[in-house]
């Protein structure tokens, strides 16, 4: 399951419009086409459950991270020269694992060849894989939640196989991190389906139990991760704090009752003014020098989640006082 050979087959049917369409397969699993997506499902469809969808995205990347930093895993383009990387959002310059040789399918990587890779600094993880576990919290939700409408359900059935599936054929994972994935996203969504039953609700009441979660996880999170993850946590907080100046998003019913370009006016706003925000908090990083703070790292993600998420809802909630 940890085998470049599956891969090498797989890229030897390569064509470039192949590879086009695998390319946009694993795009839906970056930060960014969520972001894109739950903005526009909080907004123009159903706000509960975009709720929901946000808190189960950064709570199947806290675990998944936590996991691939506890496996320690290469990815299949660091055993071998022979594997194309394709995914255009991953770094080429990447160095060789020089000892490595074929294994068993049923076999793990041996110690020497984890210890050579485990040496290389900001080595990139590889299992379990994070697009086929978040994808699957993410599309299983959507598919359980509107399982009775064919076309949504099919959909959401094709991205939980082909996202994984991008991810072999674009040499970033072996079929060992996909397997992985798929089960550990089945567990979260799972225990995500459970526990919101009695710790999440929609605008909790401010007792023991949901504020733990909503503000005390987060904080005590952010100090598991690395830099370069930490933003997951943040985000979790941000968004929460949105629940201590608005006592309900029911305003939101309105906006959701509009004509579809009304909607999609709303949503293009919102997001634009989103990652407005998260540039210009970045670009101040850097002008005072402390993009590498780890402190100032978690101010910005974490007021880059609260500002692009608590101005837009202020202004609809007085937006829509009026009508």
């Amino acid at each position: 399951m940890f085998q470049t050979e599956p891969i090498l087959w797989l890229q030897s049917f390569s064509h470039p419009f192949l590879t086009f369409i695998m390319q946009v397969f694993t795009y839906a699993g970056y930060p960014t086409f969520f972001i894109i997506f739950i903005l526009s499902f909080f907004y123009g469809v159903d706000h509960k459950k975009g709720w929901e969808l946000f808190h189960l995205v950064l709570l199947g990347g806290f675990v998944t991270v936590l996991a691939k930093e506890f496996f320690s895993y290469p990815r299949p383009f660091y055993l071998t020269p022979s594997i194309k990387l394709w995914d255009p959002f991953l770094l080429k310059d990447f160095p060789l694992v020089k000892s490595y040789e074929s294994i068993g399918f049923f076999s793990l990587i041996p110690e020497n060849i984890l210890n050579e890779f485990r040496n290389i600094p900001q080595a990139e993880f590889g299992f379990p894989s994070g697009h086929t576990s978040i994808g699957l919290c993410f599309w299983g939700y959507l598919w359980k939640s509107y399982k009775q409408n064919k076309a949504i359900s099919t959909f959401c059935l094709i991205m939980i196989i082909f996202v994984p599936f991008s991810r072999l054929y674009l040499g970033v994972h072996f079929i060992g991190d996909i397997l992985g994935g798929h089960l550990l996203g089945l567990f979260i969504l799972m225990a995500f389906t459970k526990v919101s039953k009695w710790i999440f609700l929609f605008r909790p009441s401010f007792s023991p139990g949901p504020l733990s979660y909503l503000f005390l996880f987060p904080i005590l999170g952010i100090f598991l991760l690395s830099s370069k993850s930490l933003f997951i946590c943040c985000y979790l907080l941000g968004m929460n704090l949105v629940l201590l100046f608005l006592d309900n998003f029911d305003f939101l019913k309105k906006l959701q009752e509009r004509k579809v370009i009304e909607r999609l006016v709303v949503i293009f706003s919102v997001s634009v003014f989103f990652f407005a925000i998260r540039l210009i908090l970045k670009k101040g990083l850097l002008l005072v020098g402390l993009e590498n703070n780890i402190f100032a790292l978690c101010f910005r993600h974490t007021l880059t989640a609260f500002l692009g998420t608590f101005v837009p809802l202020l202004f609809l909630k007085k937006h829509f006082k009026t009508y």
